[in-house]
Order: C-alpha cells, then sequence, then structure tokens
C-alpha cells in the first residue's frame, strides 16, 4: 500500500490482481484498473511527480504504474532471490531542511574565517 501525494491511499489486490483506492476511514478497496504485473508486491510514489513505482516479485524487477490504466512500464530488475519490502520515497521535513541549510552556512561562514 501506499499514499499519493494527493492522499489517496492505494493498494493491489493479490486475489482479484486490481490496483485498489482505499478508503481510510472503513478500509473498504474501490477497484481502479487492473494491473498487468502478476506478482505486484510493494508500492510507493516519487512525491517529485507523483509516479507509482511497484516492485514484482515474479520478474525481480521495478516498475512504474499507469494508475487509470494499470499499465506497468519496467525501470529495471533489482536483483535474483531478492525480495522489495517496505518502498519508499524519503521527504525530509521543511525543519530539517532549515537546520541543514543553517549548518552549512555556519560552516561556509567559519572556514572563511580560519583561512
Amino acid at each position: 500500500m501506499g499514499f499519493s501525494e494527493f492522499g489517496i491511499l492505494f493498494g493491489i489486490s493479490q486475489t482479484s490482481n486490481n490496483l485498489l483506492a482505499i478508503s481510510t476511514t472503513n478500509g473498504t478497496g474501490v477497484p481502479i484498473s487492473p494491473v498487468s504485473l502478476t506478482s505486484a508486491f510493494d508500492l510507493a510514489f516519487r512525491p517529485e511527480d507523483n509516479t507509482m513505482f511497484v516492485a514484482d516479485t515474479n520478474t525481480e524487477s521495478l516498475y512504474t504504474l499507469n494508475p487509470p490504466t494499470g499499465e506497468a512500464t519496467l525501470v529495471g530488475p533489482y536483483g535474483s532471490n531478492t525480495n522489495v519490502v517496505g518502498l519508499e520515497f524519503f521527504v525530509p521535513e521543511p525543519g530539517t531542511i532549515l537546520l541543514l541549510g543553517a549548518s552549512l552556512s555556519l560552516l561556509a561562514w567559519r572556514a572563511r574565517r580560519v583561512s
């Protein structure tokens, strides 16, 4: 399961092989489209462009998935005898970015002052 940039929770049904939009209120899954992969295991959205990525254990490869059509496009293999679990993207909090920027500025100021 994974959340899109717009707060929609998605999952893939193992029994029907459909992409589902899942209600965070009652857990009901609404079919969106059939998925062309046979063993989709994990999914995540890239925050920069809201692209859905799916790991498929049958082909041991990573794909992008078009939610409206269920069409998968190969990104590449991730290796044999490997199961990708916990696929996700890191999005730092604004406070973390601010603190990192301030720290780097302080280090640059100190390095200039010492030399």
